[in-house]
């Protein structure tokens, strides 16, 4: 990877944009780093690294 990438995440339930939880971007930085997405009531964190 270089650059950035997008990390996007929905609900599966259908195409609604309410289901839309976010989105974040990932670069290429090394590291360990967390994102967070919150709606609808629910709250998701997501543990990544970059080596």
């Amino acid at each position: 990877m270089s650059g950035r990438i997008a990390v996007s995440l929905w609900e599966d339930d259908g195409p609604d944009e309410d289901d839309k939880f976010g989105k974040h971007w990932i670069t290429d930085t090394p590291g360990e780093r967390s994102l967070h997405f919150t709606a609808n009531g629910a709250e998701y964190k997501l543990l990544y690294a970059v080596e």
